[in-house]
């Protein structure tokens, strides 16, 4: 990953993109020079990022392998809300996706541009449609795997151990019942 330059918000030293934040979106940027009391940010690089040509042939490959379809997502544009002032409250950049067949609603506003949150709103659903089949293979293998343990004999000391305890057992109940009156 190369390392991304600008200006801090003081105006003062260079910012440098050091390593992604897992699953968030977000760097962690380090400003060596002329830094206040300060030396680290967290910076949204949805701000800066731009939707390339590459990026969404990835992104129809990968929805390709889980079996999405274009025809089977619902895609509208919404007003945004929250922080940013007038424009976020102005423009239609936020989307609101539905993939019909799961039913899943993904809603994403991580950035002004609505290429860059169509983007995102995809590859969110393809995580998602990721983990619920990765929970339905570990289901299928935990399912699989006590059916395993349920049908396989039992060792040859187990059911010596079984057989003696119902032999105590028998004995016990033996003693509790009623003595035969030999008349």
């Amino acid at each position: 990953m190369g390392f991304l330059k600008g200006y801090s918000p003081g105006g003062k030293g260079e910012l440098r993109m050091v390593a992604p934040l897992a699953g968030l979106g977000l760097f962690l940027a380090e400003i060596p020079i002329g830094a206040p009391d300060f030396s680290l940010y967290l910076v949204n690089p949805a701000h800066i990022n731009t939707v390339t040509q590459e990026k969404w042939d990835q992104l129809e490959e990968r929805m390709q392998r889980l079996g999405i379809l274009q025809e089977d997502l619902v895609e509208k544009f919404i007003r945004g809300s929250g922080n940013g002032g007038q424009k976020i409250n102005k423009t239609s950049s936020c989307v609101y996706l539905k993939h019909t067949p799961s039913s899943i609603e993904i809603k994403c506003q991580l950035s002004r541009s609505r290429e860059v949150n169509r983007l995102q709103a995809r590859e969110e659903l393809c995580r998602t449609l990721e983990v619920q089949k990765a929970q339905r293979e570990s289901a299928g293998r935990q399912a699989a795997e006590k059916a395993r343990r349920r049908n396989r004999p039992r060792p040859r000391k187990v059911k010596e151990q079984i057989l003696r305890s119902k032999r105590k057992q028998s004995g016990l109940k033996k003693m509790r019942s009623k003595p035969i009156s030999e008349d």
